[in-house]
């Protein structure tokens, strides 16, 4: 595949196509590896690597390309700590060379390629049996607002009624890290089981 630099001199409003795999692809390979390296990514590029631990826990993986371009990836996947819960669009990246570009279709309080991501692992998920999701965000707005506007978005785009919580939960298994407490946009349910992950 042919995954050369997009040309700053072409258009910019260039059309975007979303697919979702059950196993990884190439193309989600090749957008882990390139932001995994990055100094941005760094403290978390542990977070992009497809290994076994991923694969075993992962159930979709999801990558939006523009002209046959990787630009933006995600995955849907659960550990023992969500209960259950399957914890959507997570490991989101997005390619640095098309971080300011314009693309895709756009923005309703979210980009628009982001909710595809979203319905498309929701679709495979619920294929597999499971109801209950969430999203974890870091928000730094005050009361986590942004979340709040987002599960909005999200509810009507996928005709599902989503939530906030009021307060950042832990979502990984380190406490003392603050990309660990986020704020939960979920359909269900957030009753996560921490005594799995974290025993005495």
């Amino acid at each position: 595949m042919n995954y050369e630099k997009l040309s700053l001199h072409k258009p910019l409003d260039l059309p975007s196509h979303t697919f979702t795999t059950r196993e990884p692809s190439e193309e989600i390979e090749y957008l882990f590896n390139k932001v995994g390296g990055l100094n941005d990514y760094k403290r978390r590029s542990h977070n992009y690597v497809i290994d076994k631990t991923l694969k075993s826990r992962t159930l979709a993986y999801t990558v939006t390309t523009v002209e046959g371009h990787p630009v933006l990836g995600s995955i849907a996947w659960t550990r023992p700590m969500y209960n259950g819960i399957i914890r959507l669009c997570t490991r989101y990246c997005i390619d640095p060379d098309w971080a300011f570009l314009n693309f895709g279709k756009g923005t309703d309080g979210m980009r628009l390629d982001t909710m595809d991501h979203i319905i498309q692992q929701l679709e495979v998920c619920r294929e597999l049996g499971h109801e209950d999701f969430f999203v974890g965000r870091n928000d730094k707005s005050r009361k986590g607002r942004r979340s709040k506007k987002i599960a909005k978005q999200i509810s009507k785009y996928t005709g599902v009624n989503w939530q906030s919580s009021d307060r950042e939960i832990l979502c990984s298994g380190n406490i003392e890290d603050d990309q660990s407490w986020q704020y939960v946009i979920y359909n269900n349910r957030k009753d996560f089981d921490y005594e799995s992950e974290f025993k005495k």
